[in-house]
């Protein structure tokens, strides 16, 4: 069943002046879940405006991006799109984040420095933990090309401050080997892992291969291996964060410190770091820095809402029982800023299928 009946209500032509008159706190329900790709797509061409898209966290937003992708290139071919989803579910927990969200989250941040998406889909959740500013995230992307001035050595450096396995031979994403004047590299991005081949400090050529079989795919002109890491993962920036750390940490964290520390010195991160590091408030801005002039549409809106407060509330309880048990962490507060919510809640359009309202 065709969709175009949506632009001719009342409700949305309403709605399309509000926005282009620059409303902000705007209302609209009964957009059901199946025509929310058609309706962000008609939204964005009819206004001009980027959107950013937020879920509930309990929706997929891989399903929901491949569904609006479809109609953005119906009704506009230079409407693009990127997913950013959280990093992990809970800043807490000492579990190393997926490779599969750190690898979209640097894709998202790729094109913050690059070509800003037009709909950017999320979650509150991927939204609200600070970005690391231009400076500091332009250094997280290493462009390679066939001919360039560039040592063995750096390139090895660059690989483990990113955060890649270093490995005697390559078998899966986020790892790197060596041998000589070669040098391999498996990038969340790429299908197959790279063969890196220098002649003295140039780059001699760059191959896809197979690993399994150690076999050449083909020759590449050029590629972009992106940190698996969303901080600076130099030794400067882990001291900076240890010295921070030995001053705002009581004498009964001081055990829990030195665990840290230790593991830092190494340039061995402990699993939570990525929200840690964000006491180094300096080298982080909220998303509003980079993303101020998106329109932000909170989809199903009151679920959303409750699924902040309560896991804030969930996260604030943790917090306590962690500094309770003397351990190095940060408040949720600083990883969360409550009041980036507060102004997007007030700003943004809120979406419901179910209540019957106007703009």
């Amino acid at each position: 069943m065709s969709l175009d009946f949506i632009r001719e209500t009342a409700q949305f032509r309403q709605l399309l002046r509000a926005v282009k008159q620059g409303e902000k706190g705007l209302y609209l329900s009964g957009v059901i879940e199946a025509a929310k790709p058609y309706f962000l797509a008609a939204l964005m061409r009819d206004s001009g405006r980027k959107v950013i898209f937020v879920r509930p966290a309990d929706s997929s937003l891989n399903n929901f991006e491949d569904r609006c992708r479809y109609f953005l290139s119906v009704f506009a071919a230079d409407l693009n799109i990127s997913c950013l989803p959280s990093l992990t579910e809970n800043p807490y927990q000492e579990v190393v984040p997926s490779l599969e969200s750190v690898s979209s989250r640097m894709e998202f941040f790729y094109g913050l420095v690059n070509e800003l998406p037009s709909l950017i889909v999320t979650n509150l959740f991927g939204l609200m933990k600070p970005f690391l500013r231009v400076n500091d995230l332009k250094q997280l992307f290493l462009s390679l090309e066939k001919g360039a001035s560039l040592s063995r050595e750096y390139l090895l450096q660059k690989f483990s401050q990113y955060g890649y396995e270093k490995e005697d031979i390559i078998n899966s994403h986020g790892e790197y080997a060596w041998r000589g004047g070669i040098v391999d590299v498996f990038s969340p991005w790429q299908t197959y892992p790279s063969r890196i081949e220098f002649k003295g400090d140039e780059i001699l050529s760059i191959r896809e291969f197979d690993y399994s079989s150690q076999r050449s795919i083909r020759r590449v002109e050029r590629i972009v291996v992106p940190s698996i890491r969303e901080f600076p993962g130099d030794i400067e920036f882990f001291q900076t964060w240890l010295k921070l750390a030995r001053k705002k940490a009581g004498a009964s964290c001081l055990q829990d410190l030195k665990k840290k520390t230790e593991r830092l010195q190494t340039g061995n991160v402990f699993p939570d770091f990525a929200f840690q590091a964000l006491a180094l408030k300096e080298h982080f801005t909220p998303f509003t820095q980079y993303l101020s002039d998106y329109l932000i549409v909170i989809d199903d809106f009151e679920k959303t809402e409750g699924e902040w407060e309560k896991t804030l509330r969930e996260l604030k309880q943790q917090y306590n029982e962690l500094k309770a048990a003397d351990r190095v962490v940060l408040p949720p507060d600083e990883i969360f800023p409550p009041q980036i919510w507060d102004k997007v809640k007030h700003d943004a359009l809120r979406l419901s299928e179910l209540a019957s309202s106007s703009t």
